[in-house]
């Protein structure tokens, strides 16, 4: 009996540990992170949406249609200081709902697990896209489970550093998902997924304004993007635009952290200041234009960028001048938000479905990988336990506490008319959203609605995503958009009048040619960039009118590179006949410029060389195209595909004097890396980056470094080979700097070295 009792107290006790434990896991899964270590904007609230243990590790997020997040783990990035199992098929893709309504997630459902080191996130069609390197997949979503399975590219993320892949799938006002570190979009047209070539733009995360230009970042430069939309500059695939595409839309790198910041060369001069804080971006990333309507509304149409190395999200404003985009720091000393939280890691910023902006945070001690990791770095990392702090993760969310959040309606519920009310909604992600929901399953009798909205002149947003929504249901006729270049509004003229220059079979009256005129006479810079691109479109419809508004607008904006731009990538087909056509006018008083850069354009239609055509991985294991590989995968990203290089982060390879001399000096600033300003073809480079070395990656043997230099030089430069014995025998000639060559020491030291042979 006293037996019996003992085990009635045992089970009595096991029990009660069991609801300790349940109620204990239950206030576990409701955030209740302390954030007194952060310091946010004045009538600005920072809110915990889910964190630990409900998500961990996040690096994106989607919202669906219901307002639910769907989030990316990316659980086993750098499990330890050696990477040590990293990849073991740990990651996955979670749902997050708010089942009690109280603007919180409390439950975490597994969708998808056993990924490898998975890089984008987005929803389509009933499904999910996600990118799981090499590959970019779609799976059906069958009541939150995973269906049938799709591989739409074998090739979206071809080996290379897990820091330096794809990633974004950003669904754009065009109907087209556009990637960061990528030069693929993808797209749906008849149940199959087509992809095309794009501008290689970025490094860590995409976002659009409400036009549809797209906006980027490289670690060095906060914000970089498009000055217009949807690809209207790379129309010709003979000519590469000398601007206009990876601009650089603030050069203003300074950031203002809390605390002394442990970054990986914090050992060069000018990286940190004198309190041991970080002075410009060096890991810029997750870039968003804000179009919520919860913010007040002088926030409309900022970017926010966030900075994880600084623990820090900055704030830009924009302004245009000449057709160009620009943008300055909202504070000249201080951020939007700052924290001394150091395993703050912002890596990318979204517009919500209640008018907020979400913030993933990955929330983490490292963020370095192993490969590029200095010993400076590790030491830090390891001296303030940032080695310790894994397996955590955040959502958070900024409010304006004057206004209160939208409430999140379900968009899944509404038929496809009140779903054509919404793209007139305050809110830019639910335009998006609506829109996105009509082009996938919109029935034919929407058209007669959408053309209703695409013509209702007090919603000027409204209108040009219900005409990119006719575009993406294949329903765009003549008539709302020739009645649209009248637009008061230079937004939908705009749209107007590029759908039109697009549309197959348009056959336009008279009026057109008046209205594109009027559009003309205004001298309106925005406007004047569109029709330089449109206006070889119709040629094919009145080449003596579009020839003619061409060479009036070429006379106005004589020897702007932009504007030549646009005119070149707009006539792709018209090109010998423009030129013929310009013979017969005055010639243009920019001393020949633009028809230097027409007959270059014409040689290379007679030479079919192209330029619109992305760098892909050949099966064959040559000298050459192994180093093309390895090339996209370790360098495109900051000298891009072509060789020619990203303002401010890395110089143009292309017949550089670094490729065409001896080969001494490409081997040493490869395998010890450069720092510093530097010269090329005679012209100072001032970088906001350093060039890493590639001597301590395990990865990438003497024969990998061998090949990489061997195709940049035959590729940019003058034909030679690089053997691997060339590079072992430079590995032990280290720069007497410390981990990194000066441009000056780099010289000297590869001249001595062949004076020795």
């Amino acid at each position: 009996m006293i037996l019996l009792k003992n085990w009635k107290t045992i089970g009595w006790l096991v029990c009660g540990i069991f609801l300790v434990a349940c109620h204990r896991a239950e206030k576990l899964a409701l955030p209740g992170v302390d954030l007194s270590a952060y310091v946010l904007e004045k009538d600005f609230r920072l809110e915990v949406v889910a964190a630990e243990p409900l998500v961990e590790a996040p690096v994106a997020m989607t919202f669906d249609a219901r307002g639910r997040i769907w989030v990316l783990e990316m659980r086993e990035y750098m499990p330890d200081m050696d990477a040590q199992g990293e990849g073991g098929k740990n990651s996955r893709i979670v749902i997050l709902e708010d089942k009690d309504g109280d603007g919180r997630m409390d439950r975490s459902r597994i969708f998808l697990e056993g990924l490898s080191a998975p890089r984008a996130l987005a929803l389509a069609y009933g499904g999910v896209l996600y990118a799981e390197p090499p590959n970019l997949w779609w799976v059906e979503n069958r009541d939150d489970r995973p269906g049938d399975r799709i591989l739409v590219d074998s090739t979206y993320a071809l080996g290379g550093n897990i820091e330096h892949q794809p990633n974004g799938l950003l669904r754009n006002l065009d109907n087209w998902w556009y990637n960061a570190k990528s030069t693929a979009c993808y797209r749906r047209v008849d149940g199959k997924w087509e992809k095309e070539t794009t501008a290689f733009r970025g490094q860590w995360g995409m976002t659009q304004d409400d036009l549809g230009r797209l906006f980027y970042n490289d670690n060095s430069n906060q914000l970089q993007g498009d000055y217009l939309n949807a690809d209207q500059l790379l129309q010709n695939p003979h000519f590469v635009p000398l601007e206009g595409i990876n601009e650089q839309i603030t050069t203003d790198q300074r950031v203002y952290p809390l605390h002394a910041t442990a970054v990986n060369r914090g050992y060069i001069d000018g990286v940190l200041d004198e309190e041991q804080k970080l002075k410009r971006f060096t890991s810029a990333c997750g870039p968003v234009i804000y179009r919520g309507d919860q913010f007040p509304p002088a926030y409309q149409g900022n970017a926010f960028v966030c900075a994880p190395e600084a623990n820090l999200i900055k704030r830009n404003l924009f302004r245009s001048a000449e057709g160009r985009l620009s943008a300055s720091q909202a504070y000249p000393d201080r951020e939007f938000l700052a924290a001394t939280d150091e395993a703050f890691r912002p890596v990318n910023a979204y517009n919500a479905p209640d008018g907020s902006l979400y913030l993933v945070d990955f929330h983490r001690g490292v963020i370095q990988h192993k490969v590029y990791m200095t010993a400076y770095l590790r030491e830090q990392l390891v001296d303030r336990g940032l080695d310790s702090i894994i397996h955590y993760g955040r959502i958070l969310r900024v409010v304006y506490e004057k206004n209160p959040r939208s409430p999140v309606i379900d968009l899944s519920q509404l038929s496809p008319l009140e779903l054509v009310e919404k793209l007139q909604s305050s809110n830019g992600w639910t335009r998006d959203k609506a829109q996105q929901i009509l082009v996938e399953t919109a029935p034919p009798e929407i058209v007669a609605a959408l053309e209703q909205v695409a013509l209702d002149r007090q919603f000027p947003l409204g209108q040009i995503h219900a005409l990119w929504t006719l575009e993406g249901l294949g329903q765009l006729s003549t008539p709302p958009l020739v009645e649209l270049l009248a637009s008061p509004d230079t937004r939908v003229a705009k749209t107007a009048l590029q759908l039109l220059s697009v549309m197959e079979n348009a056959s336009l009256s008279s009026d057109v040619w008046k209205s594109i005129a009027t559009m003309l006479n205004q001298k309106n810079v925005s406007l004047d960039l569109q029709l330089s691109s449109s206006l070889g479109q119709l040629a094919s419809q009145n080449q003596s009118a579009a020839f003619g508004n061409l060479y009036k607008l070429l006379q106005r904006h004589t020897r702007d590179s932009l504007y030549y731009s646009a005119v070149i990538a707009g006539l792709s087909g018209h090109e010998k006949a423009f030129n013929g056509f310009l013979q017969s006018q005055d010639k243009l008083a920019d001393g020949g410029v633009f028809q230097t850069m027409l007959s270059e354009v014409l040689r290379n239609i007679e030479q079919n060389l192209r330029f619109r055509q992305g760098l892909a991985a050949s099966p064959t294991k040559d000298k050459m195209t192994a180093g093309l590989a390895l090339y996209r995968q370790h360098c495109a990203s900051c000298h891009r595909p072509d060789g020619r290089g990203i303002t401010n982060l890395a110089p143009p390879l292309y017949h550089s004097n670094y490729l065409e001399g001896e080969p001494e000096v490409l081997i040493l600033l490869t395998l010890h890396g450069l720092q510093g300003p530097i010269h090329v073809n005679g012209q100072r480079y001032d970088l906001n980056a350093v060039m890493p070395g590639l001597t301590k990656n395990e990865a990438m043997s003497d024969e990998d470094i061998a090949a990489i230099l061997t195709f940049t030089r035959n590729a940019f430069g003058a034909p030679r080979w690089i053997a691997a014995e060339q590079v072992a025998k430079l590995r032990a000639f280290t720069p007497q700097e410390g981990e990194m060559y000066r441009e000056a020491s780099l010289w000297e030291t590869a001249a001595q070295l062949q004076k020795e042979e």
